[in-house]
């Protein structure tokens, strides 16, 4: 990141730090350390506020993030209304991987539409290198009577589109490292 840097002209740099590494911080929901709060926060374009300015809905701090550098200054209190939920990255011997999803729900008094996407990046490396980069949308219409159900099916949803996904993903990559052995 540093050479990208150096080869950016200040005019470059003044553009919202160059706008490759916005796209990919925001693709990626880049995880960076607020100073002064122990969570890290996931730039996304859910917590975008524009200007450079993003907001962690979770303890309602809004920062400004150079996408370039990957550094946030000046947080500073929030009012909001939205969360967003931050997801783990798992890291093991010899394999890391990365996964994102991305949930919007559009809720009338008569059905809830549901769409999503789940990526995945993997990395395996013990005897070789192998990299799994992956993605698969979902739609979905559920019927519901009162915001409880709203909730729970909701909930549902998302849970087994995610448990059928990472399973679908594991049997794949265990299928791949069959071959190789």
């Amino acid at each position: 990141m540093a050479d990208l840097e150096k080869q950016l002209s200040n005019e470059e740099k003044g553009r919202d730090n160059s706008c490759i590494c916005t796209v990919y911080n925001l693709d990626q929901f880049t995880p960076v350390k607020i100073e002064g709060y122990e969570d890290q926060e996931l730039i996304t374009e859910h917590g975008n506020l524009g200007n450079g300015k993003f907001l962690d809905p979770e303890t309602r701090i809004c920062f400004k993030f150079d996408h370039l550098r990957k550094e946030t200054t000046d947080p500073r209190p929030y009012e909001a209304e939205n969360a967003v939920e931050k997801p783990s990255v798992p890291s093991k011997k010899f394999w890391n991987g990365h996964w994102r999803s991305d949930w919007k729900f559009t809720i009338t008094p008569s059905t809830t539409q549901v769409v999503g996407i789940l990526k995945t990046q993997v990395h395996y490396y013990e005897d070789g290198n192998v990299q799994l980069v992956s993605h698969k949308y979902i739609q979905d219409s559920l019927t519901v009577s009162n915001e409880a159900q709203i909730a729970k099916e909701l909930i549902k949803t998302v849970e087994a589109a995610e448990n059928e996904y990472q399973t679908a993903i594991s049997e794949n990559y265990q299928t791949v490292l069959s071959n190789f052995t």
